[in-house]
């Protein structure tokens, strides 16, 4: 009886060399080829989740408003909140932009703190 090596299983998802043109890239869906090509020195997924790409500027800022309100200051919570929203908007106009994970924390911190400033403005007297 003959055994045959198993298959290696498919890669997961990534950008990887278009095998029909190798001046540029394409993204692999972990099944088969989409239609989503960019230029040959695109970041793979890993690095994309690192780096600050591929994100609209207003996700980057309201992450970090959203790390600044964690520090007392009240000047940062609505400039969170409103470049949250203003990036969620954005990258749902553009689904290949990532970022919603920094909008969504620039919103709950900002909103949360915004609360949390308007209670003690409010009873501080």
């Amino acid at each position: 009886m003959q055994t045959h090596p198993a298959p290696s299983p498919a890669p997961g998802p990534g950008w990887f060399a278009d095998p029909g043109n190798p001046a540029q890239t394409r993204w692999w869906d972990g099944y088969r080829w989409t239609d989503h090509v960019a230029p040959g020195n695109a970041l793979n997924s890993d690095m994309r989740w690192l780096l600050p790409v591929g994100r609209p500027v207003s996700a980057i800022v309201a992450g970090y408003l959203g790390l600044f309100c964690l520090l007392p200051n009240p000047f940062t919570c609505v400039p969170a909140v409103v470049c949250g929203v203003v990036a969620l908007r954005t990258i749902n106009r553009n689904p290949q932009l990532t970022g919603e994970g920094r909008a969504w924390f620039g919103i709950v911190m900002g909103g949360l703190n915004t609360v949390l400033w308007a209670y003690v403005f409010a009873f501080a007297a």
